[in-house]
C-alpha cells in the first residue's frame, strides 16, 4: 500500500492526475514540502537542476562604444567624434603636427576663417581668397563681361586698365598717380627738388614756368638783370 502510495504521489508532482488524490495531496503537501522517504522517514529535498543564470545585459552602446559599468565610452586611443557619430582613433602624428579631432586629422596648427592646413601652412581652398579686412577666406566670383573681380573691395567691378581701378562709378588711378593720355596708363606724380615742378605733359620735373597762351604750353621764368623785370607776355625780360 506505501509502495502504490509513493507512485501516485510521484504522479501528481509530475503532473500526471490520478483522479481525487492529486487535489487531496495538493492540498494538504506543499510543493515546496520535504518529501519523506518510505525506508527512513527522514525528510530530503527533491532534487534540483543546476543551470547558469547570465547577468541582465549592458544597454545597448553605439558607434564603437563599449559598456565600462556605468556608461558607454570608446576603448583605449579611440574618441568619440560628434560629427562622424563613432568612435575614431587617436592617430600618431609627425613631428611638427598634431592631431585634431574636429578635423580627424594630423594638422600643423589650428587655421582660422576657413582657412586649411596644406601640410606647411594655413591656405584658402580652391576659388577662394583671403580678405585682409574680414579676416575670413571669401570666394572668387565670376564676374560678367567687361567687369573683372577686385579682391579688395570683394566684388565685380568694371575692368580698368593701365594700372586704374574701380572707385565704385568709374576707373581712376590711385592717389599721387595721374592719367597720362600720351602713354594711356597711370604715372606717378614726382616730388621735385626746390625750384622745380613736375610738369605732367612732360611727366618729369621742369624749372618754375607760367602758360604762355600765345604759344600754348608752359614756359620758364627767366632771371632777369638787375633794373629789369620778367614780360610774360612778350616771354622775356623788359625795361619796366
Amino acid at each position: 500500500m506505501r509502495q502504490l502510495l509513493l507512485q501516485a504521489f510521484l504522479l501528481c508532482s509530475i503532473g500526471i492526475p490520478v483522479a481525487a488524490f492529486c487535489f487531496e495531496i495538493n492540498r494538504t503537501v506543499p510543493t515546496a514540502s520535504p518529501l519523506y522517504s518510505p525506508q527512513t522517514q527522514q525528510p530530503h529535498s527533491p532534487e534540483i537542476k543546476q543551470t547558469n543564470r547570465t547577468p541582465a545585459s549592458a544597454p545597448q552602446c553605439r558607434g564603437g562604444q563599449v559598456w565600462n559599468g556605468s556608461s558607454c565610452a570608446c576603448r583605449n586611443n579611440y574618441y568619440w567624434n560628434e560629427r562622424m557619430q563613432q568612435c575614431r582613433p587617436v592617430r600618431t602624428c609627425p613631428p611638427g603636427q598634431t592631431f585634431d579631432r574636429e578635423e580627424d586629422a594630423c594638422v600643423g596648427q589650428r587655421c582660422t576663417g576657413g582657412q586649411v592646413w596644406n601640410g606647411s601652412s594655413c591656405e584658402c581652398r580652391n576659388n577662394f581668397y583671403w580678405n585682409e579686412q574680414q579676416q575670413i577666406c571669401r570666394p572668387v566670383r565670376t564676374c560678367p563681361p567687361g567687369q573683372e573681380f577686385d579682391r579688395g573691395q570683394d566684388t565685380c567691378v568694371a575692368r580698368c586698365t593701365g594700372g586704374q581701378v574701380w572707385n565704385g562709378s568709374s576707373c581712376e588711378c590711385r592717389n599721387n598717380f595721374y592719367w597720362n593720355e600720351q602713354q594711356q596708363i597711370c604715372r606717378p606724380v614726382r616730388t621735385c627738388p626746390p625750384g622745380q615742378i613736375f610738369d605732367r605733359g612732360q611727366d618729369n620735373c621742369v624749372a618754375r614756368c607760367y602758360w604762355n597762351e600765345r604759344l600754348q604750353q608752359c614756359r620758364p621764368v627767366h632771371s632777369c638783370p638787375p633794373g629789369q623785370i620778367f614780360d610774360r607776355n612778350q616771354d622775356s625780360c623788359t625795361v619796366p
